[in-house]
């Protein structure tokens, strides 16, 4: 008997458990901040638990230098949790700032887990000149809790087909995620984005090549996949080139940009 009542209760303690899981995260979703991360799906399927789009953010790892003091004298271990503080880009793209190891004192920033000791099992306690954060490359890899988004059955390939291959045009995902306070973030929407990327390696470099060839050469394309067209600002004097959409509607380009001959690339390569 029991046992019985053991095992009612094992059961029961893990039913309540998921409850309160799913309960913490409608809290969220309800009352959460809505930002906008920037990702691409790359895997399109769980077998065990129907399908899903397994999602990869740019702050997944996290530079050297983005690291405060306090990581970068004692080091972290995996499991460790750990405060990403962020900021907006110009487009309202919320992009990371600086890594903590206690929550920012003020502004938006998300809660993690490091997945690997950083930078190894037994640093720790040592002077910060040991690292050197312009030598030392690896950064620190990190979950969040949103690296998963389940969909319908089926749709996941479909999705997977949008987002295209690694060798050809690859549209980014745009994630619409509810924050709390506490930095706890789960996933409420996704779009995509209006360009599509592609980028090839048009010449490797090769051993012992002079300086002047020792670099790899990369080719990199946008393309617009919406209705309107697309300005996308360079450095140079202010000047703009259009990314005219994919589909083939007429477009009045004489109202688009004006003429600027300072803009044309002859002018400025010149300079």
């Amino acid at each position: 008997m029991n046992r019985r009542y053991l095992l009612m209760a094992a059961v029961a303690f893990q039913v309540l458990a998921v409850a309160a899981i799913a309960v913490s995260k409608e809290w969220v979703l309800a009352t959460g901040e809505e930002i906008i991360l920037q990702t691409a799906p790359i895997d399109p399927r769980d077998i065990f638990r129907g399908d899903y789009v397994r999602l990869n953010y740019p702050f997944s790892r996290i530079a050297a230098r983005q690291l405060d003091d306090g990581i970068l004298n004692a080091g972290l271990t995996k499991g460790q949790k750990v405060y990403l503080a962020l900021a907006t880009t110009a487009s309202g793209v919320s992009r990371a700032d600086r890594l903590f190891t206690s929550p920012p004192s003020n502004g938006l920033y998300l809660t993690g887990r490091v997945k690997n000791h950083w930078p190894n099992r037994g640093y720790k306690n040592r002077s910060k000149s040991v690292i050197n954060i312009q030598t030392n490359p690896r950064p620190v890899q990190i979950k969040y809790g949103v690296e998963q988004y389940y969909v319908e059955q089926g749709e996941g390939y479909v999705m997977e087909d949008i987002r295209g291959r690694r060798n050809g045009f690859q549209v980014p995902m745009l994630v619409h995620v509810a924050v709390s306070s506490g930095g706890e973030a789960v996933i409420r929407s996704f779009e995509w984005a209006n360009i599509a990327l592609k980028t090839e390696i048009a010449r490797s470099p090769e051993r012992d090549a002079p300086d002047e060839l020792a670099s790899a050469v990369m080719r990199f394309t946008l393309k617009n996949r919406g209705e309107q067209p697309i300005t996308l600002p360079l450095k140079e004097n202010g000047c703009s080139f259009i990314l005219i959409p994919t589909v083939a509607t007429p477009l009045d380009t004489d109202n688009i940009m004006p003429d600027r001959p300072e803009c044309d690339s002859a002018n400025i390569m010149a300079k």
